[in-house]
């Protein structure tokens, strides 16, 4: 479909002055700025985009099969064969819930290959230690798997294979924590999504694929993405806080002096980290870096450590004095927990090399040295343990039935999509009328094809994180292409910028005689089918398309480049002449995609805070090892 067919399309509702709404019922003016939102969406499903708001198939509810359902005249083949078949061809939301209830049915026609039920007993056992609240129970008692099993098996699929890709087998947990780490850092650039909630203005914690797939987050959703990549790589993480942070929900504001620590809220913890035998490696999220010692050694002489804690005092907010009371915080995902997750964990993690089920038991043994507390305050859709249950809407196997454009799933994915002042033309945003009737018709067409080419699982961000370089760099040439044709029609139209004044000049007749003038409306539409028209939509597509698509294929390359040099830093005597070789022809590459993208389009997203400072960090890396 061209430029000028979708601006055909009907005109979309007022623009929303701040995207991210209030998570609860709407109320005065943050109702219109959801109505507009759920309008948004609703013009979004009219282009024929509805595959922006699912993670992917259907948007049916999930139904879980029952016995009933089976007949009992078909011979059965081994129920745990054919889920490993399925899960070894695709691993999305919709194949992962089909193989679940397939075997719900299963389960349910053969006791001998149930998981036992999670009593009540064995619950308020738990919840001695786990604060829990009633969701959290009642997903934890089901004997059978519920629809966010399927939830949590895509993600854990999905951070497998980023895990893969990150390190090598033969890496020591120290080397694996460390890389883990510095890919989180390049994945996830710091920028904490705020919206309205019951309790006022606060930052997100969203669940660790949410916040990969969005490319930013807070200080505490680093910490959060680093978590789950820690459990795929089968080591053993924690958080690191003061005494009271027990107690603080993750939307906690921390402050020092009067001020927010951090320049956002930093939320309840200051450090994240991974067990090595008897120490603890401590990283800061803010600072993107490893401790300069473990915690043994930092809690043992703080002292020893002041200039560090000076020049981090800022950022993370720790100084001495709360490095020396500091404390250890344990959370899991609850799915992790249950005996049903066990028993796919026993059936399937070894053929699929995943890790799917946690003993809480055995992890605070391990961590026992430290006597940690187990952190899920009740009732706080953002703690760790029920991020990802609490954030999908109920066809994705969460529990948020708010209604469309309330949910905070779609405001997430709203907030993804290009800001106004990226896709609506300098000249109308000079006049408030023509931003209403004109601006925000080309925003939507924007937005709609921005939407179709990057949100779109798989996305092009998602095949970099999982370690398909080729298909991504394929995917974003692609894009760079199609986006570039636009630009090239732009260029080689005699007196294109004449056109498009003129045709807005005579865009502000037309609208301005709206509701005086009943055959106006066929003369607006008529004049969006023309030659100006089409220039100015490649305008706002084009222009925003090719610097994402630039930004993307760098990061991409650079990707690519650190598996070629941690490939070549652990080869063999025979490998590693051939391997530095490519490692620096990789790195040149990466350089390369960095140079156009800062040089082209750094000034075109000055707007979107923390993704400057990613690009000059990487492409002063990419420079540094591309030399000979």
């Amino acid at each position: 479909m061209s430029a000028c067919d979708y601006a055909t399309s009907s005109s979309p509702p007022a623009w929303p002055s701040n995207m991210p709404g209030t998570i609860g019922p709407p109320q005065g003016a943050s109702a219109n700025r959801h109505a507009a939102c759920w309008l948004i969406l609703l013009g979004l499903f009219s282009s024929g985009l509805s595959g922006l708001l699912t993670l992917s198939g259907c948007s049916r509810p999930p139904r879980l099969a029952t016995p009933t359902d089976l007949n009992p005249a078909t011979p059965r083949s081994d129920p745990w064969d054919n889920a490993l078949r399925q899960l070894r061809k695709e691993t999305t939301f919709t194949v992962c819930r089909s193989v679940l209830q397939t075997l719900n049915n299963d389960l349910a026609a053969d006791e001998t290959l149930r998981s036992t039920l999670l009593s009540a007993g064995t619950l308020d056992a738990l919840q001695r230690y786990l604060p829990l609240d009633a969701a959290d129970r009642e997903e934890l008692r089901s004997a059978s798997f519920t629809p966010h099993d399927a939830a949590y098996l895509a993600d854990c699929l999905y951070l497998r294979d980023a895990a893969r890709q990150m390190v090598l087998p033969e890496l020591s947990a120290r080397e694996k924590a460390e890389r883990a780490f510095a890919w989180v850092c390049r994945q996830v650039w710091l920028h904490p999504w705020l919206v309205e909630t019951e309790r006022g203005v606060m930052a997100t914690a969203l669940p660790p694929t949410a916040v990969l797939r969005r490319g930013t987050g807070s200080g505490l959703e680093r910490m959060y993405v680093f978590l789950a990549v820690l459990q795929q790589l089968g080591l053993d993480g924690c958080l690191l806080g003061p005494p009271e942070a027990v107690d603080h929900r993750a939307g906690h504001v921390a402050l020092a002096g009067g001020k927010t620590l951090t320049g956002s809220p930093r939320g309840p913890f200051w450090a994240v980290g991974v067990r090595l035998q008897d120490d603890i490696l401590l990283f800061d999220p803010w600072q993107e870096a490893a401790f300069p010692a473990g915690l043994k050694a930092m809690q043992a002489n703080p002292a020893a450590y002041k200039d560090w804690l000076a020049t981090t005092a800022g950022v993370s907010g720790l100084t001495a004095e709360a490095l020396a009371s500091a404390r250890v915080y344990l959370t899991v995902p609850l799915n992790a927990l249950t005996p049903r997750m066990r028993l796919l964990h026993d059936k399937l993690s070894e053929p699929l090399q995943v890790h799917l089920a946690m003993d809480l038991e055995q992890l605070r043994e391990r961590f026992a040295a430290w006597q940690p507390h187990l952190w899920n305050p009740p009732d706080d859709r953002f703690a760790y343990g029920r991020a990802s249950r609490t954030f999908l809407p109920t066809d994705h196997g969460g529990t948020d039935t708010a209604p469309m454009g309330q949910r905070l799933f779609d405001l997430y994915y709203l907030s993804q999509l290009p800001p106004p002042v990226q896709v609506i033309p300098a000249e109308l945003r000079q006049n408030i009328a023509l931003v209403r009737d004109v601006g925000e018709r080309i925003a939507q067409v924007a937005r709609s094809h921005y939407a179709v080419r990057f949100l779109e699982p798989p996305t092009p961000r998602e095949r970099i994180q999982r370690g398909q370089f080729q298909d991504a760099a394929r995917l974003l040439v692609g894009l760079q292409d199609e986006f570039g044709r636009g630009l090239s029609r732009i260029r080689n139209t005699p007196e294109a910028d004449r056109l498009r004044r003129e045709w807005i000049a005579q865009a502000a007749e037309l609208y301005e005689q709206l509701g005086r003038d009943p055959g106006v409306l066929k003369r607006i539409e008529q004049h969006w089918r023309t030659e100006a028209a089409a220039l100015l939509l490649d305008q706002a597509i084009c222009e925003v398309g090719q610097a994402e698509a630039t930004f993307l294929l760098a990061l991409c390359q650079h990707e690519q480049a650190e598996r070629v040099q941690l490939r070549y830093e652990h080869a063999g005597t025979g490998d590693a002449a051939r391997l530095r070789q490519d490692a620096r022809q990789a790195w040149e590459i990466a350089a390369r995609a960095w140079r156009t993208y800062r040089g082209q389009y750094a000034a075109f997203h000055a707007a979107l805070p923390g993704r400057a400072p990613l690009a000059d960090r990487l492409a002063a890396r990419a420079e540094r090892l591309a030399r000979p």
